[in-house]
């Protein structure tokens, strides 16, 4: 147990080094943080992370839902309809629409678009097997784009179980059925191709009430990660807290 908790300190003591050299990169006047996360029940590193001056900031929820039995159809709103991304043609609209649905969630920062659409290209290559476009749907209006439900097909390997990549509504389009709609239409896509269940991480405090939405859609938590945050440097803090008045 000592022997792990050395380990522990070295490998903070060292990631906090690395992280100092990156400083310099944010704006001048920008409050500067490092991230850390723990398994709920991951004692050594927990303790560890406090050690090094970690504060615990958020809880993250890993829900998941097993599909033993077909879940109930999709109802989509009036004027709003379904279809499979084409990354091709879709992508930058979706980085775009992406951004406006996440700027209100607690630690969102602000960036350039290209830079986002940059991030987006890096995550999809390195996603590799597990991203089958024929699991990213798009809710649109026309031609504009008013919700994502983006599914993986595999978690670490286990191709029984599909993951949430990213579930998001711009906020013009929110309070309509679109955002459990999306659930419901991937659930129902992944049960009919076999899968036994699928799960997500989501912050438990979600400023938009995400946590009552999933719960809705009958997934459930199984487990929980800590998030913590330790300041480089201070100033004006750039991320979003919570929701404006």
């Amino acid at each position: 147990e000592e022997e792990n908790q050395g380990m522990w300190d070295r490998l903070f003591g060292w990631a906090l080094e690395r992280a100092q050299e990156y400083v310099s990169l944010a704006p001048p006047s920008a409050r500067v943080v490092v991230h850390e996360n723990a398994g709920e029940a991951d004692a050594a590193r927990r303790s560890a992370a406090e050690r090094a001056g970690f504060e615990m900031v958020r809880v993250e929820n890993i829900m998941r839902i097993d599909l033993d039995t077909p879940p109930p159809v999709a109802e989509w709103p009036e004027g709003i309809s379904l279809r499979v991304t084409d990354i091709g043609q879709d992508l930058a609209a979706m980085v775009e629409a992406d951004g406006e649905a996440f700027r209100d969630h607690w630690g969102f920062v602000e960036e350039p678009f290209e830079q986002r659409l940059e991030v987006w290209q890096s995550w999809i290559e390195s996603l590799g097997d597990a991203h089958d476009p024929s699991l990213w749907f798009i809710a649109h209006d026309g031609d504009q784009i008013a919700g994502l439900g983006l599914f993986s097909t595999q978690i670490a390997g286990d191709k029984t179980r599909s993951y949430v990549d990213s579930l998001s509504v711009r906020p013009a389009y929110r309070k309509r059925g679109i955002a459990i709609a999306l659930l419901r239409h991937g659930f129902g896509e992944l049960h009919r191709r076999g899968y036994a269940a699928v799960e997500l991480d989501m912050d438990s405090e979600n400023l938009t009430g995400a946590l009552r939405l999933y719960e809705r859609a009958g997934m459930r938590v199984i487990r929980r990660t800590i998030n913590y945050e330790k300041v480089l440097r201070e100033g004006e803090d750039l991320v979003t807290r919570q929701l404006d008045e």
